[in-house]
C-alpha cells in the first residue's frame, strides 16, 4: 500500500530490509498483467494511429502511461480512462472503448468544467477542432442500478470548406444519436454513445444494445451527472483561493475518492490499489470528515475498523485509529456512536470490527523496541524501527485519552496519559541518542539511525521527509493539545524547518523547488503525497506554505489524469502529446485516494483549522504572494465543533489585510499568517505578538484588520546546496523477519529476509539449530553453505549429513542471523525426509496469490495489495527505503512505466517478460512505497 508509507509506499525504507507483505499486491499485479497484456503490441505510439483503432488503454494506464478514472460513487469498480479518449472497463467485461479519430496530435486533457468526473480530450485532426468527453451516470433499469459510461465526439469545422470526419467508436459502443460525418463551415456536429460498465457488485444481468439506446440523451444524463456531484460537494468545506485550480484540483479530488470507492470500501485506486489498505483507510476518512463529509459516517467508520484485520495489513492501522475518531468526534459531537464503540466492537464482532479500546491498548503490545520505543514494523512497506511509527503511536494515543475523557472512562484516560508520556520520553530519549551520535541536524527516518545509512540519504527519494507526512504529529498533535516532545532540547516544529533545510539543500541541485523526489520503482520526480510532504511545514515557521507551493508543483509538473497523480512519478515526459508536464513513467494508481485526501487536509488546514480546545487558527499556512494580492480569499462551509460551520474571508490590501469570519463561531480565534511573522505594526481588535505573527481575537469577534510594519516579502526560503554524504554501513542489530519455504530437507535451499545483515557476510554467519547439534557457528565441525549474502536476504542449505552430524526429519529447526551487531530473534522450519511438493495457489485457500476476496462483498475479507514489494520474500535485494508512502508503491498492478515501451521494437520482450511472470507466479517488487 502503502506510502513511509510507501506503497514505493512510504518513507524510507531506512536501510532495513522489505517485509513480507507482497502478497496483498501479487494478486492486483496479476489481474492487471493479465487484463493488459492482449494490449500490449499496441501500447506503441505510432505518429498517427491505425483507422480504427482507438487510443491504447489498459486496466492500470494508457500508451503515456496516463490514467484516470470515471465512474459513480460506490461502483463496484470504476473504469480506468486515458488521454486519447479511450477508457477500459473492467468488471468481467474487460474492454477498452474509445475513437480511432484519435490522432496522436497536440492533446488537451480536462475535466469538464474544471472539477466534473467527465473527461475531455481536445485535438486537432483535419483542419477540425475535436473534443472527446467520457462520463459515468448512475441509471436504473428493470430496477437494477448500473453504471453507464455516455461519450460524445464532437467536431468543429473553423474552416471555410466542409470537412468529413468519422468518429470511428469501437465495437460495442451503442450510438445514442445519429449524424452525418460532414461538418459545414463553422458548425459542429456531435455523436453520442453509451456502453455499460459497472452493477455495483451485483450479479444480475446487463443490459443488451436495445435496452441501452433507449436510456435517454447524453445532455440529459451529463445534467444529472452533474446534479448529482454537486450535491455532493456541497457537503464539503470550500475554498476559495486565487489559484483556481487548487480548487478544482480539491473538487475533482474528493470525487475520484468517491470512484475508486466500492460500497464502504475505501479503495485507494481504482487502477493500481483498487482496495483498502487500513492505514490508508484511516487518512482516507479523516479527510473526509476533516473537511465535512459526514455521509454514511457510522457504516464508513464500521467498515474502517473492519480493514484493519483483513489480511497483510499494517500496524500502525491500528494505531491510528482512535486518532480517526476524535476527528469524527471533535467535528460531529456524536457521543451516543463513541460510546457505542469505544469498548464495545462493531456488529460483526471483536475479530472483525475492533473497539477502539483494543486498537488503543495494541499500541502498548507493539513497543518492544529498544528503550521502549514502538517495536520494528512494515509500515513503510520494508522492515524497520521508523521514527513516523512512534509518532503515529503517540497521536493514536494522545488521541485516545481524549476519546476516553470524552465518554467518562478515567481509568482508560489514566492508562493512557501515562502510557503517553512514557512513550514521549522513550521518543525524545532515543532521537536524541541518535541525533548527538551522528551530529544530525535533522529529524531520520530512522529513530536508531542517520539517514546516511539507507536510501533517505538519496536526495530524490522523498522519504527523507517522511517523519512528518501521513499522520504529521507535529501538527496534528498541536491540533490534538499534545505534548510535541522535544528531542535533543529543540522544539518538534523547529526540527520541521531544521529537516527541511537539510533536505532541500540536498536537492537544490537534484530536483526542482517544491517537489520532494519520488520512489524506487514508481520514480524519484513527485508523488501524490508531494502537498502532504509539504505539510510538515505547517508546524513549524519557515515552510508554512510548503503544502501549497507543492501542491501547486503537482499541479503543474506531474499530472498523469486530469488532477490525478501517481503515487510516484518520474520526470515529465519529452514525448506524451499532451501539452504540458506530464510523468514519462509512474507507479502506485492514479488517481490515488489517500495522497488526494492528504493533499486536499493540507490545503484546508493551511487557510483555517481547529484545535480540540476549540479554538480556531487563520491563515497559517497561506502564501505571502496571496496577502499581497489583490485577489480575497477563504473558506466558506467549514466543520467546526459539534456539528456547527463557518466561513473565513481574507481580503489583502496593501500593506494591511482584513480576516472576517462568519457563521456558528463560539470561540477564540487566532491569526497565523506567515506575512505577520515580526511584522505586526497594529491590529483593529484582539491582541499580537508581532514576533510570532500571530493575532488573538476573543470570540464574538467577528473582523479584524491587521497592519504590516512592512510590505511582506514573496521571497521563498531555499537553503543552499549542500552533497549528500557517503552513504555508510549500518550499525544495527540484525532483525529476521521470513523464512521460506516453512518445511524442507537436507540439501534444500531456505531463504531468510530482514534487515541489518550486512551487504557481504564477513564475519556474520546464520546459527541453524536441530535437536540440540548446531551449524554454522564459527568453530561447528558440520559443513553449512551459506548460498548467498545481501543485507536483506541470505539463501542457505539445510545441512546434509557430514562429520558424523545430520538432521533429524520430523524435528524443528531454528535460525538466528549473528553479526557483529547483534543476534536477531529466531524463526522456525519443519525438517522432513524429503522436498516437500509446491501447493497449487489456485487450489490452496491460504496462499498469499490466491485471488483475493472482493471488499465489494464482503466487508471482513477485503482482499490486500498484490503489488506490495513488502511481502515478497524476494524483495529484500531492493534497498527498502526506496519505497514510498502509505499504500503499496512501487510497481503497483502493472508493469511499471519504464517497462511500457513506446516502440513497437520493444513489445515483443514485454510480452515475453509478462507471460514469463504469470507462468512462474513470480511476486515482483515494483514498487518500494506507501502509501
Amino acid at each position: 500500500m502503502k506510502p513511509i508509507h510507501t506503497r514505493a509506499k512510504r518513507t524510507a525504507a531506512l536501510g532495513e530490509a522489505a517485509v513480507p507483505s507482497l502478497a496483498k499486491r501479487m494478486a492486483a499485479l496479476l489481474s492487471a498483467l493479465v487484463c493488459s497484456l492482449a494490449m500490449v503490441t499496441s501500447m506503441a505510439v505510432p505518429a498517427a494511429a491505425d483507422a480504427g483503432d482507438p487510443y491504447p488503454c489498459g486496466s492500470f494506464a494508457g500508451a503515456n502511461n496516463d490514467a484516470s478514472a470515471i465512474g459513480w460513487l460506490g461502483n463496484g469498480h470504476g473504469a480506468t480512462v486515458c488521454l486519447g479518449g479511450s477508457f477500459y472497463v473492467p468488471n468481467g467485461i474487460d474492454t477498452t472503448y474509445g475513437f480511432g479519430i484519435y490522432n496522436n496530435a497536440p492533446t488537451t486533457w480536462e475535466n469538464a468544467e474544471g472539477y466534473l468526473p467527465a473527461l475531455v480530450t481536445g485535438f486537432e485532426a483535419d483542419g477540425a477542432q475535436v473534443s472527446i468527453t467520457n462520463f459515468g451516470d448512475k441509471v436504473t433499469m428493470g430496477g437494477n442500478d448500473y453504471v453507464l459510461i455516455f461519450s460524445r465526439v464532437s467536431i468543429t469545422n473553423p474552416t471555410d470548406a466542409e470537412i468529413a470526419l468519422d468518429p470511428q467508436p469501437a465495437a460495442g459502443m451503442v450510438e445514442l444519436s445519429s449524424a452525418g460525418n460532414e461538418v459545414a463551415p463553422s458548425e459542429t456536429v456531435s455523436h453520442d454513445y453509451v456502453v455499460a460498465a459497472d452493477r455495483f457488485a451485483n450479479g444480475y444481468a446487463w443490459p443488451d444494445a436495445g435496452q441501452l439506446a433507449e436510456v435517454g440523451g447524453y445532455d440529459d444524463h451529463y445534467a444529472h451527472m452533474k446534479d448529482f456531484w454537486d450535491s455532493q460537494i456541497s457537503e464539503l468545506a470550500m475554498p476559495n483561493l486565487p489559484d483556481e485550480r487548487l480548487v478544482e484540483a480539491y473538487l475533482s479530488g474528493f470525487i475520484y475518492t468517491q470512484i475508486s470507492r466500492s460500497g464502504y470500501a475505501l479503495n485507494t485506486g481504482t487502477n493500481g490499489y483498487h482496495q483498502e489498505f487500513n492505514h490508508d483507510v484511516t487518512g482516507i476518512l479523516a479527510g473526509l470528515f476533516n473537511r465535512g463529509y459526514f455521509k454514511d459516517a457510522h457504516a464508513l467508520l464500521d467498515q474502517a475498523s473492519a480493514s484493519l484485520s483483513t489480511p497483510a495489513q499494517y500496524s500502525d492501522g491500528y494505531w491510528t485509529y482512535p486518532w480517526l475518531w476524535s476527528v469524527y468526534y471533535r467535528k460531529t459531537g456524536d457521543l451516543d456512536f463513541l460510546k457505542a464503540r469505544f469498548a464495545t466492537p462493531g456488529p460483526q464482532g471483536e475479530d472483525v470490527n475492533p473497539s477502539i479500546k483494543s486498537t488503543a491498548h495494541r499500541i502498548a503490545d507493539d513497543r518492544t523496541g529498544p528503550n521502549g520505543i514502538m517495536g520494528a514494523s512494515g509500515n513503510a512497506d520494508a522492515l524497520g524501527y521508523f521514527t513516523t511509527d512512534n509518532y503515529v503511536a503517540l497521536l493514536g494515543l494522545a488521541s485516545y485519552r481524549y476519546l476516553a475523557e470524552a465518554v467518562g472512562d478515567s481509568a482508560e484516560a489514566e492508562w493512557a496519559d501515562a502510557e503517553f508520556n512514557e512513550l514521549l520520553e522513550a521518543v525524545d530519549a532515543t532521537l536524541a541518542e541518535t541525533i548527538e551520535t551522528y551530529d544530525l541536524d535533522y529529524i531520520p527516518c530512522s529513530i536508531l539511525q542517520p539517514n546516511t545509512t539507507n536510501s533517505c540519504a538519496d536526495p530524490a527519494m522523498a522519504g527523507w521527509a517522511g517523519p512528518g507526512v501521513y499522520y504529521n504529529y507535529a501538527w496534528n498533535g498541536y491540533l490534538l493539545g499534545a505534548d510535541l516532545g522535544a528531542p535533543d532540547g529543540i522544539a518538534a516544529g523547529d526540527w520541521a524547518d531544521k529537516t527541511f533545510d537539510w533536505g532541500f539543500a540536498l536537492t537544490r541541485n537534484v530536483l526542482p523547488q517544491d517537489t520532494f523526489g519520488g520512489y524506487g520503482g514508481q520514480g524519484f520526480y513527485s508523488t501524490a503525497y508531494n502537498a502532504a510532504y509539504g505539510s510538515w511545514g505547517l508546524a513549524g515557521t519557515k515552510y508554512r506554505d510548503q503544502a501549497i507551493q507543492s501542491y501547486l508543483f503537482m499541479i503543474e509538473n506531474s499530472q498523469a489524469g486530469p488532477y490525478s497523480w501517481w503515487e510516484g512519478a518520474d520526470w515529465p515526459s519529452q514525448s506524451t502529446p499532451w501539452i504540458g508536464n506530464h510523468p514519462k513513467s509512474g507507479g502506485g494508481s492514479s488517481p490515488h485516494s489517500w495522497g488526494i485526501e492528504l493533499g486536499n487536509q493540507a490545503l484546508i488546514d493551511s487557510v483555517v483549522t481547529q484545535r480540540v480546545d476549540g479554538t480556531i487558527i487563520v491563515g497559517r499556512g497561506v502564501p505571502n504572494a496571496w496577502v499581497v494580492g489583490d485577489e480575497a480569499f477563504g473558506v466558506t462551509n467549514y466543520p467546526i465543533s459539534y456539528g456547527n460551520r463557518m466561513n473565513v474571508d481574507i481580503v489583502p490590501a496593501g500593506t494591511s489585510v482584513t480576516v472576517n469570519v462568519s457563521g456558528a463561531v463560539n470561540a477564540p480565534i487566532q491569526v497565523h499568517l506567515p506575512a505577520a511573522i515580526g511584522n505586526i505594526a497594529s491590529t483593529s481588535a484582539g491582541s499580537f505578538d508581532s514576533e510570532a505573527g500571530t493575532v488573538t481575537l476573543p470570540s464574538g469577534t467577528s473582523s479584524v484588520v491587521i497592519t504590516f510594519q512592512n510590505t511582506p516579502s514573496t521571497e521563498r526560503p531555499r537553503p543552499d546546496a549542500i552533497e549528500a554524504p557517503p552513504a555508510e554501513p549500518s550499525t544495527l542489530a540484525p532483525i529476521l523477519e521470513t523464512v521460506s519455504p516453512e518445511a524442507a530437507a537436507a540439501g534444500d535451499e531456505v531463504t531468510l529476509t530482514g534487515a541489518n545483515f550486512g551487504e557481504t557476510q564477513d564475519a556474520s554467519h546464520v546459527r541453524f539449530t536441530n535437536n540440540g547439534i548446531n551449524w554454522g557457528d564459527p568453530g561447528d565441525e558440520a559443513d553449512f553453505e551459506v548460498v548467498s549474502w545481501s543485507d536483506t536476504k541470505i539463501v542457505y542449505k539445510v545441512p546434509e549429513p557430514s562429520k558424523g552430524y545430520e538432521v533429524t526429519p520430523g524435528t524443528p529447526a531454528t535460525m538466528k542471523v549473528v553479526t557483529p551487531f547483534g543476534v536477531s530473534s529466531s524463526l522456525e522450519i519443519d525438517i522432513v525426509a524429503e522436498t516437500p511438493t509446491p501447493t497449487d495457489p489456485a487450489t490452496d485457500p491460504t496462499d498469499p496469490t490466491a485471488e483475493p476476496t472482493d471488499p465489494t462483498t464482503d466487508p471482513t475479507g477485503n482482499p490486500s495489495d498484490p503489488t506490495d514489494s513488502s511481502s515478497d520474500p524476494t524483495a529484500g535485494t531492493t534497498d527498502p527505503a526506496t519505497a514510498g508512502p502509505g499504500e503499496p508503491t512501487g510497481g503497483a498492478a502493472a508493469p511499471s512505466p519504464d517497462r511500457m515501451p513506446n516502440t513497437g521494437a520493444n513489445a515483443l520482450p514485454l510480452i515475453l517478460g509478462a507471460a514469463l511472470l504469470l507462468g512462474l507466479g513470480v511476486a515482483i517488487v515494483l514498487r518500494s512505497r506507501r502509501r
